[in-house]
């Protein structure tokens, strides 16, 4: 069953630290495109939108023309019921991986996958890059959970302690060897959080984007072990 968008949006704050980890990402969204040309009006292409997050914070900062595309209908209607009557608003209900829908969108500025492509594997994360570039998008912008190191635990403790869902794709024996780093030792990726590992989705966004800049999130000073989350900024 499908999580509902008020659901989703409860875990995201469920408490100061977890809003804080979570918000991290929209922050630096916000940087990212803060820092982009003076463009006119910028095209955005948000896939995986969710309950479009994203929406909110760009059309606070930037003339955006935005759309969005998630297959949770909760997210889609939720998203269309708070943002809808926006003229630059626009919510498809739909997969970003369908190559006729992507061919008929026409011309995006920025592209942009928050906590989107850890869920659809390594085929569909080097489709999808492939699919951002080749429609020749300026700026491709991607977030992804780190599951290696001491925050694996964090995570997983957390997410038992708030009643939600996340830990149980791990056993005791995954956190334990993802802590240390050794993914090797985990169980299999199978699309969700367990083994996924960002530098592989670092070398695959490579090979479309030439310049690509990484970051690592919520303190960009720490090394990678020691956060939460992969910030990638790529251009073309």
């Amino acid at each position: 069953m499908a999580v509902t968008a008020e659901v989703y949006l409860h875990f995201q704050a469920f408490n100061p630290v977890v809003k804080f980890l979570h918000n991290a990402r929209y922050r630096a969204l916000v940087r990212a495109v803060r820092a982009l040309p003076a463009w006119r009006t910028i095209r955005v292409l948000d896939l995986g939108a969710g309950p479009a997050k994203a929406f909110g914070a760009l059309d606070r900062i930037a003339r955006i023309d935005y759309v969005g595309i998630d297959l949770n209908e909760h997210f889609c209607r939720y998203a269309s019921e708070r943002y809808g009557d926006a003229a630059n608003f626009r919510m498809l209900n739909a997969s970003f991986l369908e190559d006729r829908l992507m061919t008929s969108l026409g011309h995006f500025d920025l592209a942009i996958a928050l906590e989107t492509m850890e869920h659809i594997g390594t085929a569909g994360a080097d489709k999808l890059a492939k699919t951002v570039a080749n429609m020749g998008v300026r700026t491709f912008i991607c977030s992804v959970p780190i599951e290696v190191g001491p925050p694996v635990a964090l995570k997983n403790i957390g997410s038992a302690v708030c009643g939600y869902t996340r830990h149980t794709e791990y056993s005791a024996a995954d956190t334990f060897w993802a802590v240390l780093g050794r993914l090797d030792k985990v169980r299999p990726y199978d699309g969700g959080h367990r083994a996924f590992d960002w530098r592989e989705l670092s070398r695959t966004l490579s090979l479309y984007f030439p310049r690509k800049k990484v970051s690592v999130l919520p303190v960009s000073v720490l090394p990678a072990w020691l956060n939460t989350s992969a910030f990638f900024v790529c251009e073309r």
